[in-house]
């Protein structure tokens, strides 16, 4: 349980609003996905997500290994009824 913890406040994420945060001052490191994130961010597609920016985070942070901090409670509750590791997405750190 305490690995678990420390894995869940790690303090690398991926955001789905990492676009804005240099907006307001914070510095944000970039990952680009790979072609194996696009074939998995299209299988998200097919399945019925309709935002190919999260599919990719998604793909991603699959790869990686890097949680994904969002705030879309949605985009949790799709990955889980398709089936895919919807623990990978965090909705708040409490």
């Amino acid at each position: 349980m305490e690995k678990r913890s420390r894995e869940r406040f790690s303090n690398e994420f991926l955001l789905d609003t990492s676009y804005l945060l240099p907006l307001v001052g914070i510095e944000v490191e970039g990952i680009l996905p790979e072609g194996s994130d696009v074939k998995i961010a299209f299988k998200i597609i097919k399945h019925g997500w309709k935002d190919v920016f999260d599919a990719l985070l998604y793909a991603t942070g699959k790869r990686t290994g890097i949680k994904i901090l969002t705030m879309d409670k949605e985009f949790k509750k799709f990955f889980k009824e398709h089936g895919y590791d919807h623990e990978l997405l965090i909705t708040s750190l409490q």
